[in-house]
């Protein structure tokens, strides 16, 4: 993966669609009411699960061998995971799990020298940064809620909510790379309502 200046390591980024499909509504508020609990301590216990991973694969190959071998595969998970939040969140209308790259763009410029002990400090380190994106994901929460009924009423949701939708993930995908000790950069706590460059 190629190098990043810095504050650039993770980038997140999607294009609102012009249209979203009415079908997709139920279906993901469906996906809510099956799985909000479920999701959320699974949400949770990925903080701790992560980096618990991270230190056992780091221990066994080393760091160097971690981020020219590993990195990539840790990254395609992510990927994966990002791509279906972008799909619950009404960034995009298409929940590929084939290549999310058809409908976002998700890329980690590792850096950094992980250490077991490291990876395993960032479930304590980053409680701080948790706490304030819970509240963060309230707001969200209820950006969703008003994108379904407006989805439902006009197939699209203002330019503005979606941005802040975009953000909220932009931030979630910062906190997962961090806690797998691809970047060493801590999740900056704000919103990054823009698109990328």
């Amino acid at each position: 993966m190629a190098a990043a200046k810095q504050g650039n390591r993770v980038v997140f980024d999607v294009a609102q669609p012009e249209r979203f499909g009415r079908a997709g509504v139920p279906l993901r508020f469906f996906i809510l009411l099956l799985f909000f609990i479920p999701g959320s301590i699974n949400w949770l216990a990925s903080l701790v699960y992560l980096p618990i991973m991270t230190a056992v694969l780091v221990r066994e190959e080393g760091a160097e061998e971690f981020l020219a071998e590993d990195a990539t595969r840790v990254a395609d998970l992510l990927r994966w995971i990002v791509g279906i939040y972008a799909y619950f969140a009404f960034l995009t209308d298409h929940l590929s799990f084939d290549d999310p790259h058809e409908s976002i763009r998700f890329e980690i410029h590792p850096d950094g020298r992980p250490t077991p002990r490291s990876a395993l400090a960032r479930i304590a380190k980053s409680i701080p940064n948790v706490i304030v994106f819970a509240v963060v994901g309230i707001g969200a929460l209820g950006v969703w809620l008003v994108a379904n009924v407006l989805i439902l009423a006009t197939g699209n949701y203002p330019r503005p909510l979606y941005a802040y939708q975009r953000a909220v993930n932009r931030w979630q995908a910062r906190l997962f790379s961090y806690h797998t000790s691809l970047v060493d950069e801590y999740p900056p706590f704000r919103l990054d309502t823009g698109r990328a460059s």
